[in-house]
């Protein structure tokens, strides 16, 4: 029996959810090794995963910086 609410983890079917979650956890452990890297992958993770307020959240943050993302993220 299914559960009768969505916790965002065990529900999780979809491929392109699953990986957006990963990549967006998997972000800012990467950080201590390249930032654009780490700023890149947590930005596409959260974009497949369907979080644009964190999206919208992350590009205001990522404003002041040169360059602030990979191009091939955008």
């Amino acid at each position: 029996m299914r559960n009768p609410f969505h916790d965002f983890h065990f529900d999780l079917l979809e491929p392109e959810l699953i990986v957006g979650k990963t990549l967006a956890l998997l972000g800012p452990i990467l950080k201590a090794d390249n930032e654009i890297l780490s700023r890149s992958v947590e930005l596409l993770g959260w974009g497949l995963f369907n979080k644009w307020e964190k999206v919208d959240v992350l590009l205001q943050q990522y404003a002041k910086s040169k360059p602030a993302v990979a191009q091939e993220t955008v």
